[in-house]
């Protein structure tokens, strides 16, 4: 799970977190050549599960499935945010992920259309400009949140074909963390 968490990237805007990583120009222009996904961000804590768990079949390749979990009993910090309309096992299902073991012990992920559907839209721009990609990032922050909160913790932005992913996380969720 850290392999894949550890690819989601900020896209610089508004107020900086200076202890968080962020994205170039140029990875963003790249994050946004194509079909992207745009997903609401939700303030969780990201899990995996593991369906084929206990299976006695050994595989080159395991399937996934990254959860975010909003019990509140493995999070790490109290919810900023005010859901009003979770699912019954307060568990968002997010991807569908495929971890294969390379030569050198580390997994390479990639991941495939969620399950559940957070998705706001898919937008395919090509050879945008960092201007349009902020536009189109401001104008889906504003959507309203699928789990009855006043605003949206962020985005969450997918580039499937090229396998790449950021997220983009709201200024009123950053300044209301402890």
């Amino acid at each position: 799970m850290a392999e894949y968490h550890r690819k989601i990237l900020r896209i610089p805007h508004g107020s900086q977190h200076p202890s968080k990583r962020y994205l170039t120009n140029k990875q963003i222009l790249e994050l946004f050549d194509g079909e992207v996904v745009i997903q609401e961000k939700v303030d969780g804590k990201l899990t995996i599960v593991d369906p084929s768990e206990g299976a006695a079949e050994s595989l080159p390749f395991r399937q996934l499935v990254m959860v975010e979990d909003m019990t509140g009993k493995i999070t790490v910090h109290n919810h900023v945010m005010k859901y009003t309309n979770l699912p019954l096992n307060k568990r968002i299902i997010l991807d569908n992920i495929i971890a294969e073991e390379t030569s050198d012990g580390k997994p390479k992920i990639k991941f495939y259309d969620p399950i559940s559907d957070l998705t706001y839209a898919k937008v395919t721009l090509k050879n945008p400009t960092l201007v349009q990609i902020h536009n189109v990032l401001a104008v889906f922050s504003l959507m309203p949140s699928h789990f009855g909160s006043d605003f949206i913790e962020g985005l969450v932005l997918k580039n499937r074909e090229k396998q790449l992913m950021a997220k983009w996380v709201n200024d009123t969720f950053e300044d209301k963390l402890p």
